[in-house]
């Protein structure tokens, strides 16, 4: 089955409520993003969990209902909008509460990052593409022998040239070229999934 495809039947399977799998497999897949994302912008990681949770429910709510409208935009837009709320609300929250001078103060550069929407979707973008590598990466790494990896990382992280590295290999330049193809083109299948295929 192909990306496109798994990740067309995982958005289909959410709109179930009962789809246990389906959700248990978004949540998964978007879980650590959404906790990294909270963690960029201020919140401790009990918090930064839960943000991520109210998150999830949020869009498990709206998208079925079906808010969710591919053709205003990209999954991944409407999902940071979500989160980025949700996000919002909590610090609101916290800083309602009695806490130390140090934390207001990181309460209030949070929410004036998440006031600015040109800071805040640089860094949605970048946690986003920084996270989207990491899922493709450990997932070659559950595919592929680690003499491919290696490969492919001396290919396209520490930049070797082709003939150097299947000579260090002991491989034809074409064996090596083939490795790195085939380790993007799994990458790439991932990057498809794992951004929505939408």
């Amino acid at each position: 089955m192909t990306a496109e495809r798994t990740s067309l039947t995982l958005l289909a399977g959410l709109r179930d409520p009962a789809n246990a799998e389906a959700w248990q497999r978004f949540d998964a897949l978007y879980r650590p993003m959404l906790v990294r994302f909270g963690l960029r912008l201020g919140l401790d990681p009990t918090d930064a969990d839960e943000a991520a949770q109210r998150t999830s429910v949020s869009f498990c709510k709206a998208y079925q209902q079906g808010q969710y409208d591919p053709d205003k935009g990209k999954f991944r837009n409407w999902l940071f909008g979500i989160a980025r709320h949700e996000i919002c609300d909590l610090h609101t929250e916290r800083a309602k509460q009695p806490i130390s001078p140090g934390q207001r103060s990181s309460i209030a550069d949070a929410l004036s990052l998440l006031s600015d929407p040109d800071s805040l979707t640089k860094v949605w973008d970048r946690e986003w593409q920084e996270y989207v590598l990491s899922v493709c990466l450990r997932r070659a790494k559950q595919n592929f022998t680690s003499r491919d990896m290696r490969i492919f990382e001396l290919l396209t992280l520490n930049r070797l040239a082709v003939k150097q590295v299947a000579q260090d290999e002991t491989l034809s330049p074409d064996a090596v070229f083939k490795i790195k193809h085939r380790v993007l083109k799994f990458m790439s299948q991932v990057k498809v999934e794992v951004e929505g295929a939408v």
